[in-house]
């Protein structure tokens, strides 16, 4: 009895820390059980924005009980709370939102009591659900059977879970989202540890952190049926476990490292684009500590062991039974209306057009929509949000928000550079990775876009990862900066540091104006 006792006051004595893992752990599974039942998730959906007004009443008392009532101003509660704050935004998003919503390649379901099947996304995952197998054809013959089966397969297995519990078919559908949904919240928790492995600390790291939180794009992401999501977080891991290896290269972490990368394969096949970065960083340390090879022979092995099976079972097994190149991507018809005939490389990524510039929205007019870093940061915010569905206030927030965002890749970007480029900021290693990394994204994102000059294919989901490094940036420079009196000795800085504060505090407020508008109208958006 008194073991019992005692073991209880030590759960009651272990504070709750809103910053971790199963925080989002709890959120995704509250979100898939009111996404299960059919009474709770029509009255959450027909009175959507009394729900949210209501929550962000609760959410709001519930900050100042922590912060005043209790007193908790320390940065670690400040930044759970902060974290909680997005989400439960993205949490609600997706919650109201349409698992059909968007159009990425989506395809259809047929019918969870049929044996007929679909192309698309929907159609692989249904594929899977109802034939437990990969598909024993030519994956080119369908759309999007090309990828990698890991996120269709896992949502088979989130279909067959709802079905065990009798959930009707149309919530089945629905309770999809909580897939995408947990990986993007763990992207946002992984990233936040990212900043913490640089003794980024108190008011930077609430700011960067608060800065990844409230982003537009993770709700983008989590309402968005597509394995771009999942392979986004596994390849944030994967950055994540490399730093911490080559500050204490132990077996465990490269096993993460194999697994990140191998599932990020699995997932998507663009996650080895890491493979450059991870492989220099590897060499370096390996080279650095000769002395040590036996250790690091061994650690190599294994990563190959865990990583090549994972990564290329699947591009192998359809080249080796259907003939398919290894990295083959299906091809769009050049007859497309989305199709940039006339497209230069100048026109896609030199200086952008002011008319594309003057709307917040994509049009995926390709006589207007020309400009790569345009559409990749309007895609950022709002993925294919179309202009003529918002209303006048999310409009006029969107232009904002836009060129807000302009402002600050510049800055952020400028600060990356001088990061790297500064001794003492980081180590070698590190400046390898993140600049390996960086750089093998945007020749890859550009090499893409020039090989398929659509409109469609100048998106931010296929760079997804690439906002932590200018957001790293940013943090690091603003850290270094303050410690080194950096700033007060010269004007200059101490305005472009305003400038970069300010514009991060005011993107933030317009971005949660534009989760609580894609809310509000989340049956008509994208």
């Amino acid at each position: 009895m008194k073991k019992t006792e005692t073991m209880l006051h030590k759960i009651k004595t272990v504070p709750f820390d809103l910053s971790s893992w199963y925080t989002v752990l709890i959120g995704t599974v509250l979100v898939w059980i009111l996404s299960s039942i059919q009474p709770l998730y029509d009255a959450v959906t027909t009175h959507r924005n009394m729900v949210a007004l209501l929550l962000v009443i609760l959410y709001l008392t519930f900050c100042a009980h922590i912060v005043f009532k209790k007193g908790k101003k320390d940065t670690q509660t400040i930044l759970g709370l902060l974290l909680l704050g997005g989400l439960l935004l993205r949490s609600y998003y997706v919650l109201v939102t349409p698992y059909d919503i968007t159009i990425h390649d989506s395809g259809s379901f047929r019918g969870l009591d049929t044996d007929e099947t679909a192309g698309g996304h929907f159609g692989y995952i249904d594929y899977l659900f109802k034939n437990h197998a990969l598909p024993d054809f030519d994956p080119r013959e369908r759309w999007s059977f090309y990828n990698p089966p890991g996120f269709h397969a896992l949502g088979a297995v989130v279909l067959g879970i709802s079905r065990l519990f009798r959930v009707p078919e149309p919530m089945c559908y629905e309770t999809l989202q909580v897939i995408t949904l947990c990986f993007s919240n763990l992207t946002v928790w992984t990233g936040v540890r990212i900043l913490k492995e640089f003794a980024i600390k108190d008011k930077w790291l609430l700011l960067s952190a608060a800065f990844l939180s409230v982003h537009p794009f993770f709700a983008v992401m989590a309402v968005t049926l597509t394995n771009d999501c999942m392979a986004m977080y596994f390849m944030m891991l994967a950055v994540w476990y490399t730093i911490r290896w080559q500050n204490h290269p132990e077996l465990k972490k490269i096993v993460v490292i194999a697994l990140a990368v191998g599932l990020g394969m699995m997932t998507k096949l663009n996650a080895g684009l890491l493979a450059f970065a991870i492989g220099t960083v590897f060499l370096y340390v390996f080279v650095k500590n000769r002395r040590e090879w036996k250790k690091f022979i061994l650690q190599f092995v294994l990563f190959l062991v865990i990583c090549a099976p994972l990564g290329l079972f699947s591009p192998a097994r359809n080249m080796i039974n259907y003939d398919m190149p290894l990295a083959y991507v299906q091809q769009v018809d050049t007859s497309d209306w989305k199709y940039m005939e006339d497209a230069t490389f100048f026109s896609m990524f030199g200086l952008p057009p002011l008319e594309q510039m003057s709307s917040g929205f994509v049009t995926l007019d390709p006589g207007v929509d020309r400009n790569a870093w345009i559409q990749v940061l309007k895609t950022a915010l709002y993925d294919e949000l179309m202009p003529e569905l918002g209303n006048s206030l999310f409009g006029a927030c969107a232009l904002a928000l836009l060129w807000v965002s302009i402002v600050l890749a510049i800055l952020m970007n400028a600060a990356f550079i001088f990061s790297i480029c500064k001794r003492h900021i980081m180590k070698i290693e590190t400046k390898l990775l993140c600049a390996i990394t960086y750089v093998t994204l945007l020749v890859s994102f550009m090499s893409f876009c020039l090989k398929e000059p659509f409109t469609f294919t100048m998106e931010y989901r296929y760079i997804s990862i690439a906002l932590l490094f200018p957001l790293l940036g940013a943090a690091l420079w603003l850290k270094n900066g303050s410690d080194h009196s950096l700033f007060q000795k010269k004007k200059s800085m101490r305005i472009l540091k305003s400038v970069l504060i300010y514009g991060m505090v005011l993107f933030m407020v317009l971005a949660v104006i534009i989760h609580l508008d894609l809310i509000a109208w989340s049956n008509t958006f994208l």
